[in-house]
C-alpha cells in the first residue's frame, strides 16, 4: 500500500511540476498525507491548493478534517462550512459538520447539517447513524431509532473510501 501513495505522491508532484497552478494536484497530495496522518504535510499542500483556487470545496473539507483531528473543532466548523458554501451537496462535509457540532453540544444544529446530508445522499450510512446518534441527544427516539435502523440496514452497502 506504501508503494502506492508513493507512485501517486510522484504522478502528482509531476502535475504540479508542469503545471505549477494546478491545485487539484496540490489537494490530493494532501489527502494522501491526511490518509497517512501526516497532518502538517497535508496542510501544506491543502493550504497550497486553496492559495491557487480559493473555492476548491474539497481542499476546505480537508482542512477541516484536519483541524478536527486535532481538535480545533471551531475551525473544523469554518472549513466545513466554507466547503458546504462552495458545494451545498458535499456529503462528507455536511456529514462532519454535523459531527463537529454535536462535539461541541449543539444538538440542534447537528441534527441539521445531518439531515441535509441523507437528504444528499440517502445512502450514507455514517450519516443516518450520526443523524440516529443526534436524535437520541435531543430525546427524540423514534426518529433515532428510524435513523439506526436504517443505517442497519444499508450498511452492508460497499464502504466509501474517499471520505
Amino acid at each position: 500500500e506504501e508503494r502506492h501513495f508513493d507512485k501517486a505522491l510522484a504522478q502528482h508532484a509531476e502535475a504540479t511540476r508542469l503545471n505549477p497552478s494546478f491545485a487539484e494536484a496540490y489537494y490530493q497530495m494532501g489527502r494522501i498525507h491526511a490518509y497517512q496522518w501526516n497532518y502538517e504535510k497535508a496542510r501544506g499542500f491543502y493550504q497550497k491548493a486553496l492559495s491557487l483556487d480559493p473555492e476548491l470545496a474539497d481542499a476546505h473539507y480537508g482542512m477541516g478534517r484536519i483541524e478536527g483531528e486535532q481538535g480545533s473543532i471551531e475551525k473544523a466548523i469554518a472549513s466545513y462550512r466554507e466547503a458546504i458554501r462552495l458545494n451545498p451537496r458535499h456529503t462528507y462535509a455536511l456529514c462532519r459538520l454535523g459531527l463537529a457540532y454535536g462535539a461541541t453540544g449543539r444538538w440542534d444544529e447537528a441534527v441539521s447539517a445531518l439531515e441535509a446530508a441523507v437528504r444528499v445522499d440517502s445512502t450514507y450510512t455514517k450519516a443516518h447513524y450520526s443523524l440516529g446518534q443526534a436524535y437520541l441527544k435531543l430525546g427524540r427516539k423514534g426518529e433515532a431509532l428510524r435513523e439506526l435502523a436504517l443505517a442497519g440496514k444499508i450498511r452492508a452497502a460497499p464502504q466509501r473510501l474517499d471520505e
